[in-house]
């Protein structure tokens, strides 16, 4: 037997050395996804973003249906972006669209470099919510309704910051028009006139259907858990029948303006 494994530690060696890796690397068993996933949530907890999503796409690649890796990338992406699901969630369902006066949306007023920021980081974050909600990737670990709850209010806030990223490339920058979208006096969405006029009808349109496109989505997403989550959701502060209210409005003011489904 003692000549057996000699042997067999001869052939490991003269293998390592062929191929030019170390007979350690070859003996040590690999990091798995759960190693790599936990490596995630500590990143996480030190808000290490960049690492965080490091060691969450390596979890995904290794194994593309846990929905913990999706959930910790989406965790990270929006984290990054100085922004939390809790935080964009609580001020879209606090917004108020018929108040009497102009009411300017969400994150029309907020500085480029933020909105756009927290735009590219809804867009990765929506891609594995997506994954999520759609049964690509699972785990018993989480609450399907709380995943739906995130997506509804990421996908709502990225539709709203369509109204920024008006050449749709999705990026928000010097290339797009400030539409400052707002609700006036007697409830209904509308944006600046003169910027809106500043805008090819193409370039409109493509907009619309965009926007209409990702909030009609939202609005499925909240129809789909709007039974179990009404009233006060679960403690958190969001007020689910003015989400409810607030997505509904938009998507009326967008085929108001002409939207259509893309």
């Amino acid at each position: 037997m003692k000549h057996r494994n000699r042997l067999i530690m001869s052939v490991l060696v003269v293998a390592s050395l062929l191929v030019g890796c170390n007979i350690f690397d070859v003996l040590a068993p690999s990091e798995s996804a759960a190693d790599f996933i936990a490596d995630g949530r500590e990143a996480l907890q030190e808000s290490d973003y960049d690492a965080a999503i490091e060691a969450f796409t390596q979890a995904m690649e290794q194994d593309p249906t846990d929905a913990r890796a999706r959930w910790g990338l989406a965790k990270a992406y929006l984290r990054r972006s100085g922004y939390t699901s809790i935080s964009i969630m609580t001020e879209l369902s606090s917004f108020q669209t018929s108040t009497g006066t102009n009411n300017m949306l969400p994150f029309m007023d907020d500085p480029v470099e933020n909105v756009n920021a927290l735009y590219t980081g809804l867009i990765q974050a929506n891609i594995h919510l997506k994954a999520i909600h759609d049964g690509e990737a699972w785990s018993l670990e989480l609450d399907g309704a709380a995943v739906a709850l995130d997506y509804t209010g990421t996908l709502a806030v990225q539709g709203i910051l369509l109204f920024r990223d008006t050449n749709v490339d999705n990026q928000i920058n010097e290339d797009d028009v400030n539409l400052g979208a707002f609700f006036d006096a007697s409830g209904n969405l509308t944006f600046d006139p003169d910027q809106w006029a500043s805008m090819s009808a193409s370039d409109a349109q493509a907009m619309l259907n965009s926007a209409v496109d990702v909030i009609g989505e939202s609005s499925d997403v909240l129809a789909g858990i709007y039974a179990d989550l009404t009233g006060d959701s679960v403690g958190t502060g969001i007020d689910m029948d003015n989400l409810d209210e607030v997505i509904s409005d938009l998507i009326t003011g967008l085929y108001s303006y002409g939207a259509t489904n893309p």
